[in-house]
């Protein structure tokens, strides 16, 4: 695209902004964003930017086509999704003259709709009012957010909702008050929604009555050119499809019936019979003793003559559709619905093929994709043989990882559960096409756990290193192509911190190509888990004080923009690092700059909690109050003054405000659709910090949840093996437990996580490797992969769990 030359192009993020050198932007008001298809964008950009430039206004647009289809997936932001451009009118007559003129030239053209904008008339132009620049203002639960300037010149959030609301005390012009009003005339629909099942930047499910007949429906929309998939099809034509499947397999048991298709405010939907119950996921993991407590295991056979029953149903209705022509495709616990009497209905029919014996899904979710050799009703065969392990031990995304973990979890399965002998040879059968026994003879070297395997792991992450790159030197989680593979987190910083702390060597060839690098970035986020700080933190460790000292004051004469509370890139991880540093080098001044960050956290710290619902998903030591607390703590302990471990209780409320007590008594951080027990975003963490905190000073509420928070780390099972978010984490919180009070129920909740470990470990190249953020891949990082794991393994290997701030607990026993 050709601009003129006093105008300038610059590219932030996903984003490629246009404007006038000399533009002077008000820093808010009404934007009007333009929505675009594959196959009309570069025309509608040609025309927008031609339009923008010749009027002097302000615009930005997606830099790419992948941006593009980013923005309009399945599950995109549904408060974003659809947005291609954005144009920033200078007052309201500059936005009434776009809208007219700019409507008149992209008339007639296609897009998806802007759940969060007003529609202009029929066309791809929508309007809000919100932040032209980037300002920030603190919410309930005292984390930064986008802001904009109200009235009384404060900032308050800048709410960016899947519905058009602009704030009560902006004045709506009256030429998009009659745009408002004739939106809002009501359409004639034949269902009344009762409630919201599901979304999708595609379009919700919902539970319906029908007018006419007074019927419970599920009510299924499909919005026009949104909620594309990995090929790039709508919403729209996947539900003419699904349509089409319910109609052929009308009169099933096992599947819902079809009643009616209808297009309504452009929208389009399926209406069939509502299911009564509850996924077989929820009903797997609300019945299944592997997340059951103590004596658990006593309802080994309950659940195993359960689930035989449940795999027997699905196995007879399969063959049932597949009579009628009809490949399934897309089968897992989320797409099957388990009904108040037991029995089992298939739902979600978008993938399914009709009469094509050779069909394959375009798409599939995470450990249910069949092996490429696949294709038509052998499809389906395997994918129901795969749902009958992960009943059992929901594990089978690393399938797609190593094959032959099927017949070890097969094993396992076998081990545990009381299933006859012939449930795990048709499964096998099924699951093991070119798999041979000597593919899996690497698993039974392992043993029943790791506490002797640390050198094969770190022997693994060294194999994987590549100093040929230059972007990153150990593989790890997919955010290292955010925020770079440098860091503590996720690149190479946290990895030669994991292999130093367990005493698996110096490596200065990679220890010279993190200093190498991080002297050439130019930019990088500054906070400890993501960014400079933690780099610095590292290099000290590893002995380089110089360069540590010289990344330090790079880190400081940093402007931080948009500064968090948190501990992983927040003002809270980068006030515990200014404090080790000014402890290990007697430095006044290191000390006066982290007394000065917990003085800012101490005033935002919200005096008493907000509501729960405010607090959903907010709780945990890498997102929450947590890390502030820990600073506190560290603080009291450095100056003495008591009103730091005020302070560190008032943080440790706000995060346990959080959280949730489940049916077994565990306390669990609350995401609103599920509780989380772990390390950075569930309670592991805050445990952690509870433990330190009582180790100054007695409070009954802290010990009550500390115990029912360890006993949350007392499952059988996690799904992740990680230290961020899997059994690793847990783990930490385990051995600290144990230093401070050694139970056998804390030995006996050890030793079952280190054998769930070799279930969840995978041979790569003759060494152990670890899955990383869903059993995606392959990862060596810290918080996902291999080294974080190696951390946790060490600290039960060692009876010393440390992690940078978070030094081994004091033991709360006495001798005798």
């Amino acid at each position: 695209m050709a601009i003129p030359e006093d105008w300038e192009r610059n590219t932030l993020s996903q984003w490629t902004v246009v404007q006038p050198s000399d533009a002077a932007l008000p820093v808010q008001g009404w934007k009007v964003h333009v929505s675009a298809t594959h196959e009309n964008a570069e025309r509608i950009l040609k025309a927008t930017a031609e339009y923008c430039i010749s009027t002097n206004t302000a615009f930005k647009f997606l830099s790419g086509p992948v941006a593009l289809h980013q923005q309009n997936h399945k599950y995109a932001h549904r408060g974003s999704s659809g947005k291609f451009i954005a144009i920033y009118p200078l007052d309201e007559e500059g936005l009434r003259t776009t809208l007219n003129e700019l409507g008149d030239i992209l008339d007639g053209e296609k897009g998806p709709h802007i759940l969060s904008d007003l529609r202009w008339r029929n066309g791809p132009l929508y309007v809000r009012y919100g932040g032209f620049a980037q300002r920030f203002a603190h919410d309930s639960a005292g984390k930064p957010v986008l802001a904009i300037e109200n009235p009384d010149g404060e900032l308050v959030p800048d709410e960016r909702e899947p519905v058009f609301a602009p704030p009560s005390w902006v004045d709506v012009p009256d030429f998009l008050r009659r745009q408002q009003a004739d939106m809002a005339r009501p359409a004639e629909f034949p269902f009344r929604p009762e409630a919201a099942l599901h979304f999708s930047n595609g379009g919700g499910v919902y539970r319906a009555t029908e007018a006419s007949t007074g019927r419970t429906v599920a009510l299924k929309e499909a919005r026009p050119y949104a909620g594309l998939d990995m090929l790039g099809v709508e919403a729209v034509t996947r539900l003419k499809h699904e349509a089409a499947v319910l109609r052929r397999l009308s009169g099933l048991s096992c599947t819902p019936e079809y009643y009616d298709y209808l297009t309504c405010w452009e929208h389009h939907f399926v209406a069939s019979e509502f299911i009564e119950g509850t996924t077989l996921w929820k009903e797997m993991i609300t019945r299944t003793p592997l997340l059951g407590l103590d004596g658990a295991d006593q309802r080994d056979p309950e659940y195993t003559a359960w689930a035989l029953n449940v795999y027997d149903q699905l196995e007879r209705g399969l063959q049932d559709i597949h009579a009628r022509g009809v490949v399934l495709g897309d089968i897992h616990p989320h797409n099957i619905m388990v009904s108040p009497d037991g029995s089992v209905v298939f739902i979600d029919f978008e993938f399914a093929g009709i009469d094509d014996p050779h069909h394959r899904p375009a798409q599939g979710a995470p450990g249910f994709y069949p092996p490429p050799h696949l294709s038509g009703v052998a499809v389906d065969d395997w994918l129901l043989a795969c749902l009958g392990l992960h009943m059992f031990y929901p594990l089978t995304s690393l399938l797609d990882l190593s094959r032959a973990k099927a017949l070890q979890l097969a094993r396992a399965i076998q081990d545990r559960f009381p299933v006859p002998d012939d449930y795990i040879r048709r499964l096998t059968q099924k699951l093991s096409h070119g798999i041979t026994e000597g593919g899996t003879g690497v698993y039974a070297t392992w043993g029943r756990d790791f506490s002797e395997a640390t050198p094969s792991i770190a022997a693994g992450i060294l194999a994987s290193a590549t100093p040929e790159r230059d972007d990153r030197l150990f593989p790890g989680d997919i955010e290292q192509f955010t925020t770079g593979g440098l860091n503590v987190a996720h690149g190479v910083a946290g990895v030669l911190y994991a292999l130093a702390q367990t005493g698996h060597g110096r490596h200065e060839e990679h220890e010279q190509w993190l200093i190498s690098q991080v002297r050439e970035v130019a930019e990088s986020q500054l906070g400890f888990y993501d960014g400079l700080h933690g780099i610095a933190y590292v290099l000290d460790h590893l002995g380089h004080e110089g360069e540590a000292l010289s990344l330090l004051d790079r880190a400081l004469n940093r402007p931080i923009r948009h500064p968090g509370i948190d501990l992983r890139g927040g003002l809270s991880g980068i006030g515990l690092n200014l404090l080790h540093f000014a402890q290990r080098n007697g430095d006044a001044d290191l000390h006066k700059r982290a007394v000065n960050v917990g003085e800012h956290l101490a005033s935002v710290l919200p005096s008493t909690p907000p509501s729960a619902s405010q607090l959903v998903g907010q709780a945990g030591l890498m997102r929450g109050w947590s890390g502030p607390a820990l600073l506190f703590l560290r603080l009291h302990e450095a100056t003495g003054d008591h009103d730091y471990l005020g302070l560190a209780a008032r943080a440790l409320r706000m995060d346990l405000a959080g959280c949730a007590l489940t049916p077994y008594a565990t306390l669990e951080v609350d995401e609103g659709f599920r509780v989380l027990p772990y390390l950075a975003t569930g309670s592991a963490g805050l445990g952690m910090v509870l433990q330190d905190y009582l180790s100054h000073h007695d409070d009954e509420e802290f010990r009550v949840a500390l115990e029912q928070i360890v006993k949350a780390a007392h499952y059988e099972f996690y799904i992740q093996p990680n230290l961020f978010n899997g059994a690793a984490g847990i783990l930490f919180l385990l051995t600290r437990e144990r230093v401070r009070e050694a139970t056998s129920a804390h030995d006996g909740a050890i030793d079952r996580l280190m054998r769930l470990l070799v279930l969840q470990a995978i041979p790569h190249e003759s060494h152990i490797a670890f899955p990383g953020e869903q059993l995606l891949r392959l990862s060596t990082d810290l918080a996902t992969g291999a080294a974080g794991v190696l951390l946790g393994i060490d600290a039960v290997r060692t009876g010393s769990p440390a992690l940078p701030f978070l030094p081994p607990p004091v033991s709360t026993q006495t001798s005798g």
